[in-house]
């Protein structure tokens, strides 16, 4: 049989070695997945979040606008309705420039317009309440002044 001897400086060196490599192969899979998470966390920062933000802002846009129904319905002065309409077509003017992130941020077209369809949607109807509100006005100022001038019908008639 063959009998060889290892010395106790081989057997350190060989452990050694063996540690040495470990600690390599090991960094270098540390530093793998750290590019990875950077690359993960460089698309949600630069990408997705942007998109996110721009989403959430015309969220809150629509909320906003939403929120004027009530205001409208209520409103018992003309210039009050006037400063109300245009504040909504300011916000609608903003439209383009809050789906411009979502483009950006790689969101589907179909997507994008679906919810500038729904941001619209919005509108329509708030033009519509404004349209109806306006007559209502209208309706209310024209009858003030034909029970007005039957009152003085009724004066004048009485005498």
């Amino acid at each position: 049989m063959l009998n060889i001897r290892i010395g106790i400086a081989a057997k350190v060196l060989a452990g050694m070695s063996l540690i040495i490599m470990t600690a390599i192969i090991s960094a270098m899979v540390l530093t793998l997945t750290f590019r990875n998470f950077q690359k993960s966390f460089s698309e949600i920062s630069n990408r997705k979040l942007p998109g996110l933000i721009g989403a959430s802002q015309l969220i809150r846009e629509s909320e906003q606008l939403t929120a004027n129904a009530p205001d409208i319905i209520t409103v018992k002065n003309q210039y009050v309705l006037i400063s109300l309409t245009q504040d909504i077509e300011d916000k609608i003017s903003r439209k383009e420039k809050l789906l411009l992130p979502l483009r950006e941020a790689g969101i589907s077209s179909s997507d994008i317009r679906q919810l500038s369809d729904q941001f619209d949607l919005v509108f329509d109807n708030l033009k519509i309440l404004i349209d109806i509100t306006t007559r209502r006005s209208e309706t209310s100022y024209l009858s003030a002044q034909i029970f007005l001038r039957l009152y003085r019908i009724s004066g004048n008639l009485d005498q």
